[in-house]
């Protein structure tokens, strides 16, 4: 192959893990409470992408504030404080008349310290004090997968 680009296959070097989902309604069940994700297993892999991705019906000028905290542990059994990854931050503020607001924040993280396994804990917050509602589910991308070699190319 000469002259053209050489691509990676990245998708050999990914790993999708579910964490957490919540459904919430403002001053009610779920609103600014900790949902703690599952234990995830980051043997091999180096680094991630967190997607806290959102859907939320809010007032108007009503917000979604989202904080985002990492727990680590060497048995996924004994975890150690929580360290804050994203400190609380308005991610939706609701349309002029109200409505429908979708989304995501991404987030990079880097296991260059870290133990063998991670977990992330999302806490919703809604600004309303009533009607507002919102679903928000955590994904953790595993990524820089360690095979000893160089990432092959395509």
């Amino acid at each position: 192959m000469s002259g053209g680009p050489r691509f990676y296959d990245s998708g050999s070097y990914i790993a999708p893990k579910f964490s957490s989902i919540s459904v919430l309604t403002a001053g009610g069940a779920g609103d600014n409470v900790a949902v703690v994700g599952a234990s995830i297993d980051r043997m091999g892999f180096g680094s991630s992408a967190v997607a806290v991705t959102y859907s939320a019906t809010l007032a108007a000028a009503a917000t979604l504030s989202i904080t985002v905290q990492r727990e680590q542990s060497d048995d996924g059994t004994t975890w150690e404080a929580a360290t804050t990854v994203l400190p609380a931050q308005v991610v939706a503020t609701g349309p002029g008349g109200g409505g429908t607001v979708r989304g995501e924040v991404k987030l990079r993280e880097s296991y260059e310290t870290a133990a063998r396994f991670v977990r992330y804990s999302v806490t919703p917050n809604l600004s309303a004090s009533a009607t507002d509602t919102a679903s928000v589910a955590c994904t953790v991308v595993l990524g820089g997968a360690f095979n000893g070699t160089s990432l092959p190319l395509s």
